[in-house]
């Protein structure tokens, strides 16, 4: 739908699941691991091993799911250690924060890794989403896409011209090749959206049907919710 690279496709019983059924366990999930209370920490040993089951269960291969602990880990850092340091929060509260922000990215990766981005925007969709969030999301993900390749090319051109480290002009050098990313990815967006206006674009992307949710799908919902809400109510603080 929008020409994002995705994972290798595995058939495992998430993958074959409804892209609304994961949408909601996933959301569901979210909200009983970020409403626990601040400092809490006894929970989130029930809450990562129902994290680790549907990583397991979806097979999740741990590079893909250590790229995006690893790209969120000096954010979610060095707000634990400013917690630390501005004397506003205990060790506890700090900690808090870590667990928490680790199993968001780690329920988000389990969606991400079982379902195509096309696919979870409609489920977005039919899950009564508004079009515009869905159509400038998918426009984001997909102009995000064509920037990289372009700053892959400029790169490897500004490589094939000067080899070797940089010594002088670094900074100038780097800032024109930024501003040929821009300018280059300013005209192919110009070329693509002249591409969808002689095809009919007429501003969202056409819904394909809405199909039923399968038993097994409305069986995942009930116990994934259901898991997550009974650690939230039920496990002692």
């Amino acid at each position: 739908m929008i020409g994002v690279p995705q994972q290798p496709r595995r058939e495992t019983f998430l993958h074959r699941r409804d892209p609304r059924a994961k949408i909601l366990l996933v959301t569901g999930a979210l909200v009983a691991v970020l409403s626990e209370p601040v400092g809490v920490l006894r929970p989130f040993a029930a809450y990562y091993l129902l994290v680790a089951g549907l990583l397991l269960l979806a097979r999740t291969p741990p590079g893909f799911l250590g790229r995006r602990l690893a790209a969120v880990a000096p954010l979610v850092l060095t707000a634990a250690a400013l917690i630390l340091l501005a004397g506003g929060g205990s060790g506890e509260t700090a900690l808090s924060l870590l667990l928490r922000a680790f199993a968001a990215v780690a329920l988000l990766t389990v969606l991400v890794s079982t379902e195509e981005i096309g696919e979870i925007l409609w489920g977005m969709g039919a899950l009564g989403m508004p079009r515009l969030f869905t159509t400038q999301s998918a426009f984001m993900l997909r102009f995000a896409h064509l920037l990289g390749q372009e700053a892959t090319r400029t790169e490897r051109a500004r490589r094939s011209r000067t080899p070797g480290r940089l010594r002088a002009g670094r900074i100038r050098t780097l800032g024109q090749q930024a501003a040929l990313v821009f300018l280059r990815g300013w005209k192919r967006s110009q070329v693509v959206h002249q591409a969808m206006l002689a095809r009919g674009f007429t501003g969202s992307f056409p819904m394909p049907a809405r199909r039923r949710m399968a038993p097994a799908d409305l069986g995942l919902i009930l116990a994934g919710l259901g898991a997550f809400a009974a650690v939230r109510i039920f496990w002692p603080s």
